[in-house]
């Protein structure tokens, strides 16, 4: 978990904005882009490496609110695009601070005077004690005004706590190139999840084969 992060090419504001969480790393793979063109929100969280998904905090008044710098994702006219993501419940430090049933997150696609091409709010559950996503997509089509930029921002803040975190987001010429990259990406991490299994057994396996004072000095060898 971290707060007031930085993430290049995007301006913050609300409550010590940015909030992050990191998680299991991705299979090889995952993070090369497909699809027509993607905007990753994870990519480069300034002073740390690894996986991290943006955690977007309400607090009525000062909400967490992500806006992209440059405008970049494509908007030919006529044209219907798909946005997808992954996005899932989170918690910080207390669970009165933990995404409650019914909360949600607002996408918005802005032009470059900032008014607003499309939008798209998807209601998070409530969280279960586990950092989880799921993927999710939506359409917009395009006018022709000129590339746009994505506002991320919780929806109808009441009390301080997590409307949820979100991450991968992309944009893709179809909803077929968006489905493709959802199955790739279950059956990545389906596979990662099996190798550390599997690594898990190993190492069980391997203890079970030592006396107990080579056990006692591995485990605490570490």
């Amino acid at each position: 978990l971290r707060h007031s992060a930085n993430l290049p090419g995007w301006t913050k504001s609300g409550l010590n904005c940015v909030h992050t969480v990191q998680y299991a790393e991705k299979a090889e793979g995952i993070n090369r882009p497909l699809g027509q063109e993607q905007f990753r929100t994870n990519s480069h969280i300034t002073g740390n490496v690894g996986n991290w998904a943006l955690q977007l905090v309400g607090v009525e008044g000062d909400d967490n609110i992500l806006t992209l710098d440059a405008p970049c994702i494509p908007n030919e006219e006529a044209t219907t695009y798909t946005v997808g993501f992954d996005v899932g419940p989170s918690v910080w430090a207390a669970g009165g601070q933990a995404t409650k049933s019914g909360l949600q997150i607002m996408i918005e696609l802005l032009r470059t005077d900032d008014t607003v091409l499309a939008s798209h709010s998807v209601t998070v559950k409530a969280w279960e004690g586990r950092q989880e996503f799921v993927c999710r997509s939506f359409t917009y089509q395009g006018d022709g005004s000129g590339q746009l930029r994505f506002r991320l921002s919780p929806v109808d803040s009441e009390t301080t706590c997590l409307h949820g975190a979100i991450d991968n987001l992309q944009v893709f010429g179809s909803e077929v190139e968006a489905r493709a990259t959802f199955q790739q990406r279950r059956a990545a991490a389906s596979a990662a999840q099996e190798a550390l299994l599997e690594m898990e057994r190993e190492r069980a396996e391997q203890l079970a084969r030592l006396s107990p004072l080579e056990r006692d000095w591995l485990l605490q060898a570490g």
